[in-house]
C-alpha cells in the first residue's frame, strides 16, 4: 500500500460542495490532503490529476473547482495515510478548514488541511517519514503536476 500526500494551490477563495458532507469555504493558498492507494498508486494519482471524471471521493470535489490545482505530490510505499494525516495537522500553521474531510472511513478528524505556514514545515517531516516527491521517487518516471502546468498554475514556493 502506498500513501500519498496531495500539495495543493488553491488560487483564490472559493466555496465547495464536498458530496454529502456539504459545504466548505476554502481559503487562498496551500492545502494539503494525504491518501492512499492499495494498489495502483500511479493509477491513483493519474486520476486525481485529470480534470474530467466521476466525482467518488471528497477530494474529486475539492479538485472539481478551477481554483484548486496539485502543485506537488509525495508519496511512500508505507501505509501511514492516518498517522501522516493525524501528525500533519498537529504541525504548527496547519488547520482543518473542515471536519473529517478525506476521513470518511477512519476516525481521524480530516485528511484534507490547510497550511498556514511556509512548505518546508512539513517537508522535513514527510522526509523524515520515508515520503520523497514523486519526481524524485525511485518508482516513477515522469510524475509531474502535468494538470497544475497545463492550466498555468504555478506553486508560490
Amino acid at each position: 500500500m502506498a500513501t500519498y500526500v496531495l500539495i495543493l494551490h488553491c488560487a483564490a477563495p472559493c466555496r465547495v460542495t464536498v458530496g454529502a458532507w456539504g459545504d466548505v469555504t476554502l481559503a487562498a493558498g496551500v492545502h494539503l490532503y494525504v491518501g492512499s492507494a492499495r494498489r495502483a498508486w500511479r493509477a491513483r494519482v493519474n486520476r486525481h490529476m485529470q480534470s474530467t471524471k466521476k466525482l467518488r471521493w471528497h477530494i474529486d470535489y475539492l479538485l472539481a473547482v478551477p481554483e484548486m490545482q496539485i502543485a506537488s505530490v509525495w508519496l511512500t510505499q508505507e501505509n501511514r495515510e492516518c498517522p501522516t494525516a493525524q501528525t500533519l495537522g498537529s504541525l504548527p500553521g496547519v488547520t482543518l478548514p473542515g471536519r473529517r474531510i478525506g476521513a470518511s472511513d477512519c476516525r481521524c478528524p480530516g485528511h484534507f488541511l490547510r497550511l498556514d505556514s511556509p512548505l518546508p514545515v512539513i517537508e522535513a517531516p514527510l522526509r523524515a517519514w520515508g515520503f520523497a516527491p514523486l519526481a524524485d521517487a525511485s518508482e516513477t518516471t515522469s510524475f509531474s503536476c502535468r494538470r497544475a502546468r497545463r492550466s498555468g498554475v504555478h506553486a508560490p514556493w
